[in-house]
C-alpha cells in the first residue's frame, strides 16, 4: 500500500492510544527544535515544560493540542499521563482544585469532539516512594472516575521499582490499575521486577527484555501488554540504535501482547498513524499486523469489556468496509476476538 493511501485508510480507524504524556502537549515549536539524544536531555526538557505552568488553567493548551492530535490520528480513547506530584508539589496547586478542573475539560471533551481521555498519574521515581505514598493518599481522598491509576516513570537509574511495592498494593487496594515505565533506560531486571514484585498490570516501554530469554517467555506467558514506543526508544537510543532492530517485531513474532504509542508525539516529532507506517515500511509489520495491534490498543486499556467490545465492533465495520477480506482466517480471527469478552467483567 502506498504511504498516502496507508494514511487515509489508517486515519479512518478508530484507535487508543494508552501511553502519552499530557505535557507533551505543551510543547512550542522552540522546544521541538531541540536535540534530544538520550532520556536524561529529554526529561530535563520535559522538566522544563512542567515548570512552565503557573496556573492550573494553563493546562488548557495542552488538552487543546492533544484533542487536535486525537482527531488528526482517528484516536477515539486515550489514555494519558500526567505529572500532578510536581503540581502540587512544587507549584502549590490544590489536587482537589486539579481534579474537579480534569474532570469538567474532560466532560466537555467527550460532549463535544466524542473521544474519551482516562488520566494516569506519573508517581515518579524523582521524589521517592514516601512522596508517592502521600500523593496517593490525596487522590484517594479525592476520587474521580476520570483518575483511573497510577503509573511510574520518569529515571530508572534512581528509585527501584521494589521501592514502590507498598504504594501500588495500596492503589490496588482501592480499586486504581497500575502501570510501570520499565526497560526503557536500563537492563532486563527493572522488567522482572516491575512484573514480579510491582505486579503492574502494563509495561511501558519493556525494550531491554529482549536481552533476556527467560523474560521475554515470562511476558509472553502472562501476556502483560507492552506499551512500546518505536521512535522514543530510537530518539532516547539506550537500547535502539536503528527502527530495523527494534525488539517490537520480535516480541511479535513470539506472541508477546504488543500497543504501539507514541510516548510524546510533539518532542518525538511523531504520530500514531507515523508509528503504524514506520511498522509496516520500515519492519516489515503486515496490514493483519497492524489490525491485531490496533485490537490491542483496546484490549489493554482499562475500560470495562463491554466498552472494549463496543470499540472493536466500531474497528472490524470500518476495516471491513476499507477492504475485501479474501482470507477467511481473518474472518475467524476477528470473530475469536469478539469471543473473548463472552463471561467477562463488564464493569464501569
Amino acid at each position: 500500500m502506498e504511504k498516502d493511501h496507508f494514511f487515509e485508510f489508517m486515519r479512518k480507524i478508530p484507535k487508543a492510544e494508552i501511553h502519552l504524556h499530557l505535557e507533551d502537549f505543551i510543547a512550542g515549536q522552540g522546544v521541538k527544535e531541540e536535540t534530544i539524544d538520550n532520556l536524561d536531555k529529554f526529561i530535563s526538557i520535559y522538566h522544563s515544560l512542567l515548570d512552565s505552568i503557573s496556573a492550573i488553567e494553563d493546562l488548557n493548551i495542552a488538552f487543546k493540542r492533544l484533542v487536535a492530535y486525537m482527531n488528526d490520528n482517528g484516536i477515539v480513547y486515550a489514555e494519558v499521563f500526567f505529572s500532578p506530584i510536581r503540581y502540587v508539589r512544587n507549584m502549590g496547586f490544590s489536587y482537589p482544585d486539579l481534579v474537579r478542573y480534569f474532570e469538567e475539560t474532560l466532560y466537555r471533551v467527550k460532549e463535544k469532539f466524542n473521544i474519551v481521555i482516562k488520566l494516569i498519574p506519573d508517581m515518579s521515581r524523582t521524589y521517592g516512594p514516601e512522596v508517592s505514598d502521600k500523593f496517593l493518599d490525596m487522590m484517594i481522598e479525592n476520587p474521580s472516575k476520570d483518575i483511573i491509576g497510577v503509573g511510574l516513570g520518569s529515571a530508572e537509574g534512581g528509585f527501584q521499582n521494589r521501592d514502590y511495592v507498598e504504594v501500588f498494593e495500596k492503589a490496588r487496594k482501592h480499586g486504581l490499575r497500575t502501570v510501570a515505565h520499565a526497560g526503557e533506560s536500563i537492563g532486563p531486571d527493572s522488567i522482572r521486577d516491575a512484573v514480579e514484585i510491582l505486579e503492574a498490570e502494563r509495561i511501558g516501554h519493556a525494550t531491554s527484555a529482549i536481552f533476556d530469554e527467560s523474560l521475554v517467555e515470562m511476558l509472553v506467558a502472562k501476556q502483560i501488554p507492552l506499551e512500546i514506543q518505536p521512535t522514543s526508544n530510537l530518539v532516547t537510543g539506550a537500547f535502539v540504535k536503528n527502527l530495523e532492530d527494534h525488539p517490537v517485531r520480535e516480541y511479535l513474532d513470539r506472541g508477546a501482547f504488543i500497543t504501539i504509542n507514541t510516548d510524546d508525539p510533539t518532542l518525538f516529532n511523531t504520530t500514531l498513524l507515523d508509528e503504524y507506517w514506520k511498522l509496516y515500511d520500515i519492519m516489515d509489520f503486515k496490514l493483519r499486523h497492524i489490525y491485531h495491534i490496533i485490537v490491542n490498543g483496546f484490549m489493554a486499556s482499562f475500560m470495562s469489556n463491554a466498552k472494549k467490545r463496543d470499540y472493536i465492533r466500531q474497528v472490524n465495520r470500518k476495516w471491513n468496509r476499507g477492504f475485501l477480506l479474501k482470507n477467511r482466517d481473518e474472518t475467524i480471527w476477528q470473530s475469536e476476538i469478539m469471543n473473548r469478552f463472552k463471561g467477562g467483567n463488564d464493569g464501569a
